[in-house]
């Protein structure tokens, strides 16, 4: 959406960096609500406002549900025209469905639109947008040996899903998560469709066995993804440890998840600035915890400093 800007809110002393957009105008961070610069104190009073329960210890701030994802769906969505935006990723290309102000003010993501923020926090999550991060995530698994051949995948806070279409068109099973269920009907269900060739109608006639699309916070996933016995090869996440208070929500659902074999890969910036996450302070969390080896398998200085981590179980028993 053209209104929308991309730079980081930087501390009082201005001290910031900044990085030139990338690709199609995709900016190194997201102008974020002036109340994300306290997320703990919003998280502790949502907390103190839901039912809690589970064994994660994790708020339930937005309840998991699965969407609806079948063949009327898809067919409705391929004859539908969209306004996209057409990228190329290592030689591969895809499409993104661009909303527009009006749709997404007629939905529960309005207040997007009306503060003028790409993330509020616990509202909206950022996902209408594609981020540069995730495309350092596509690229490396482009040019990787990761196998997602009969592979089930997980992308969680996927909004525009390009890793998760990747993996998807290698041919694993995906299911894509969001924190807003809007995000999904209006950007992550149309990418997932669109970017299936339409000329392969045995693939398109597949999608709804080979996809799921759940929303809802962390926390009330993990609770629900157990009770279901949900587990995957491969995590995929970008851009999504930018608060350090959300980081243990995050990490907690991937250990909750993750098959013994399995690895996730988390890509993000080095450095938050404004809001204090980035990826030294996950490596001190998953390190501190002590059940995976984190390492960085992928690491640039163009614009802000990002990074892609793998974690891996230290024991294949672990879980």
């Amino acid at each position: 959406m053209s209104g929308f800007k991309f730079n980081f809110i930087t501390d009082d002393d201005g001290d910031g960096d900044s990085a030139s957009d990338k690709n199609l105008g995709l900016g190194a961070g997201a102008v974020i609500c002036e109340q994300s610069k306290d997320r703990d104190a919003l998280i502790e009073l949502k907390r103190e406002g839901s039912d809690g329960g589970g064994d994660s210890g994790a708020p339930c701030i937005r309840p998991a549900k699965k969407l609806t994802f079948n063949d009327d769906l898809v067919q409705a969505i391929c004859k539908n025209v969209y306004q996209v935006e057409t990228l190329t990723v290592c030689g591969a290309e895809y499409v993104h469905r661009v909303t527009s102000d009006e749709e997404v003010a007629s939905s529960a993501l309005r207040e997007s639109v009306t503060q003028d923020s790409d993330i509020i926090p616990l509202v909206y999550e950022g996902g209408l947008k594609i981020w540069e991060c995730s495309l350092d995530l596509v690229e490396y698994l482009a040019s990787s040996d990761v196998d997602f051949a009969g592979a089930n995948v997980l992308e969680l806070g996927c909004g525009a899903a390009l890793p998760g279409i990747h993996a998807l068109g290698q041919g694993a099973s995906v299911v894509f998560q969001d924190y807003n269920a809007e995000v999904l009907e209006l950007v992550t269900i149309p990418n997932v469709v669109n970017n299936t060739p339409d000329d392969d109608d045995d693939r398109v006639a597949a999608l709804p066995g080979r996809c799921q699309f759940w929303a809802g916070d962390w926390g009330a996933l993990e609770r629900k993804w157990k009770e279901l016995q949900l587990r995957f090869d491969v995590i995929l996440t970008s851009e999504t440890i930018y608060s350090e208070a959300a980081q243990p929500h995050l990490y907690s659902l991937i250990k909750a998840v993750l098959k013994p074999a399995g690895a996730a890969y988390v890509a993000a910036k080095v450095h938050y600035f404004g809001v204090g996450g980035g990826t030294r302070q996950f490596v001190h969390l998953v390190e501190e915890d002590g059940a995976f080896n984190v390492t960085t398998c992928f690491a640039t200085e163009s614009g802000l400093r990002r990074e892609i981590l793998m974690m891996r179980w230290k024991t294949a028993g672990a879980t």
